[in-house]
């Protein structure tokens, strides 16, 4: 049975408490399931279509690697507002995914090769990734020109070089 966050006396709750429920209930939001590339973690996390997050862990020449298999930006292809995107745009915005999130997109997709100690925090890195390229679709759709053509919301580097100056 799962511990409820408060003391024994049944009071408020409290944050030992409730640390200690998140630490039992956490671990069982992610599924794990063998694949023939590696692992496939399937997290909490959905795509604005309902469907979940999978971050593979594989192993390669190179050594271990977490990656999407290319499914976020299979995602973002299929919506038609990243069609009017510019490729420099489009370059621009995965540089971001670099800057922000050390998430590199090779050959179609996202790629981290954490330390074996950073794992757990890699896949998390990597989720997140992914939720960044999904999320592209809104800030893609959200705001129109006078045409009716998508225009893409500043890039984070954008935004950051304008603080920094």
């Amino acid at each position: 049975m799962d511990q409820h966050p408060t003391d024994m006396n049944n009071q408020e709750p409290t944050v030992p408490a409730a640390q200690a429920t998140l630490e039992q209930q956490l671990p069982a939001l992610f599924k794990y399931h063998p694949s023939q590339h590696g692992v496939c973690i399937t997290t909490p996390l959905k795509y604005a279509d309902g469907s979940q997050v999978d971050v593979w862990l594989v192993k390669d020449q190179f050594g271990l690697k977490l990656t999407d298999h290319g499914f976020a930006l299979r995602w973002l292809e299929l919506q038609e507002a990243w069609h009017h995107t510019r490729a420099s745009k489009r370059q621009q915005l995965f540089q971001d995914l670099d800057f922000c999130l050390g998430i590199l997109l090779q050959k179609g997709q996202l790629e981290l090769r954490p330390q074996p100690e950073g794992i757990a925090a890699g896949v998390m890195q990597v989720a997140q990734g992914i939720m960044y390229v999904s999320s592209l679709y809104y800030s893609l759709e959200k705001k129109k020109d006078g045409n009716g053509q998508p225009v893409p919301s500043p890039s984070i580097t954008a935004v950051y070089d304008r603080i920094e100056t």
